[in-house]
């Protein structure tokens, strides 16, 4: 990523303010997740290799909107084509993490232990379907960093 004080697009600009709106960002915090965050750079429709623009540039042109009385009739007008699809933008709160699934040569030691009738050798269950009498025991894996979803 590079970081610069290029001439950038005005319609990228205006993204990138709106994400920092609606995640209640700062300009250098907004920067950062234009570096990092794969969702904003492709909303703002940036590529790994493009220019990011610097804190500073964010914040020149956000000044230039409210100097010249756009800023809020920009998002009003935002807002209203939302409204018209029936979507509202409300405090967005979450976290993006890396859930990624790694194949584990190592598995869990699990002992299953199952009730079964005496008389007709088959597994005790009830009316519902649900079995009484079983019990799980899983062990940690050899692996610490293996576990099993």
């Amino acid at each position: 990523m590079v970081r610069g004080q290029e001439p950038f697009d005005g319609l990228l600009m205006f993204k990138a303010i709106l994400l920092g709106q609606w995640h209640s960002l700062s300009d250098a915090a907004l920067e950062q997740a234009l570096c990092v965050r794969i969702d904003f750079m492709q909303f703002c429709g940036l590529s790994l290799s493009d220019a990011i623009p610097d804190e500073t540039t964010l914040c020149r042109f956000r000044n230039r909107l409210i100097t010249n009385d756009r800023l809020d009739d920009l998002l009003a007008s935002i807002n209203e084509q939302l409204q018209s699809h029936g979507l509202m933008i409300k405090g967005a709160t979450g976290a993006v993490i890396d859930a990624t699934l790694i194949e584990s040569a190592a598995r869990p030691k699990k002992t299953i232990t199952l009730e079964v009738d005496a008389e007709e050798g088959k597994i005790v269950q009830f009316e519902d379907g649900s079995q009484p009498g079983i019990n799980c025991i899983e062990e940690q894996s050899a692996d610490p960093d293996a576990t099993w979803l």
